[in-house]
């Protein structure tokens, strides 16, 4: 079994409370109100499901999983961080990591 991991942003990770992304719809509206985008997506899951594991990567020395609200507060960071280090909207990100 995974051990949550104890995640801890940088300081200039931290978005402003006015910079995070938050759906527009309130949180008991219909499930299928309309399609979800993928940001919405995961955000209207980590309102429903906060504390449910969301993602789990088992197969390494030390084993991680996230709840969808950390898994949020994460893309979060790192959205901020892009936005800090220059990177706008509509600019392309490049990753380079390994398949797992």
């Amino acid at each position: 079994m995974a051990v949550p991991f104890a995640f801890m942003p940088t300081p200039a990770s931290i978005p402003p409370a006015h910079g995070v992304h938050r759906l527009k719809e309130p949180i008991n509206a219909s499930i299928n109100s309309h399609p979800l985008n993928p940001l919405d997506f995961i955000l209207r899951a980590a309102q429903v499901y906060p504390d449910k594991v969301a993602l789990v990567h088992p197969n390494v020395e030390f084993p991680v999983q996230y709840t969808f609200a950390t898994w949020v507060q994460r893309i979060q960071n790192l959205a901020y961080a892009l936005l800090q280090a220059g990177i706008k909207p509509g600019d392309r990100v490049a990753v380079i990591a390994p398949n797992s």
